[in-house]
């Protein structure tokens, strides 16, 4: 499955191609020994030998380290580890790794290497590879070409369909999913700054509260908001760190607008 990820569209299946034929994008001295192995029921994405002949065992993301991967990729560890094979390395590599996990897998001894898609691209514009960099520039016959024409044949001066203009409110929740994650996106987006509990978000927006815990968890899930605990409550505020935030922050500005 292709997946649009800050404008490019890729999976990790193609991700993988492009470690796996250059692995010096990883670190100097690799080899490849292996993609896709299942050792013990897991599914390693790719197996390489060191400079120093030790094995280093690669688990690759599309977007961000996530927490979650971290077990993942300790767990693939303690499979692997054996008294034939006592050394395995082991690395985590995403196109985002957000400053929190950073300090986690230092923390730990993980390795993690962040390769975003400008890196990627200039990487391999560098290795004068045009088939690979094509791959990741388009894919499966949509081009950039295309993409611009559609974003251009789709932007009208006023949002119509057949009968109807579509209020702002509508069409953020077509976009996001529902009105109330369009309408907390505004908000935390236009308020930086500040960090909110779930009651006084409550308050705000006049909502309930039950479905604002739940958008809350899900927005903190992929990087959007960050949260602090300070004594029982929860506070919530909006992650400047995120890898499409100026992005998510100016589409949200054109197309819903920003609260008092």
């Amino acid at each position: 499955m292709h997946r649009l990820y800050l404008g490019v569209f890729m999976n990790e299946n193609e991700f993988e191609d492009i470690l796996a034929k250059y692995p010096d994008f990883i670190e100097d001295g690799l080899k490849l020994v292996g993609r896709q192995i299942t050792i013990f029921g897991r599914r390693i994405d790719l197996l390489f030998e060191d400079r120093f002949g030790h094995k280093l065992l690669i688990e690759l993301k599309l977007g961000p380290i996530r927490d979650t991967h971290i077990g993942q990729i300790l767990s693939y560890e303690g499979h692997v580890l054996s008294d034939e094979e006592p050394v395995m390395r082991v690395m985590l590599i995403g196109n985002r790794v957000p400053p929190n996990i950073r300090k986690m897998l230092n923390h730990h001894g993980i390795a993690w290497r962040e390769i975003t898609y400008a890196q990627l691209r200039e990487m391999l514009t560098k290795k004068n590879d045009d088939v690979l960099l094509d791959m990741i520039k388009t894919s499966k016959g949509i081009t950039n070409e295309f993409l611009q024409k559609q974003r251009k044949d789709h932007a009208p001066k006023q949002l119509k369909t057949k009968h109807t203009i579509v209020s702002k409110e509508a069409l953020g929740a077509k976009l996001f999913g529902s009105k109330l994650r369009a309408r907390l996106l505004s908000w935390f987006l236009s308020h930086p700054d500040e960090v909110f509990y779930v009651r006084q978000i409550e308050k705000i927006l006049q909502d309930d509260v039950g479905n604002i815990s739940r958008e809350l968890i899900q927005l903190e899930s992929i990087d959007i908001l960050n949260s602090a605990r300070s004594g029982n409550q929860k506070h919530f505020y909006a992650n400047k760190e995120c890898s499409f935030y100026f992005e998510l922050k100016g589409l949200i500005e054109k197309m819903i607008g920003e609260f008092d």
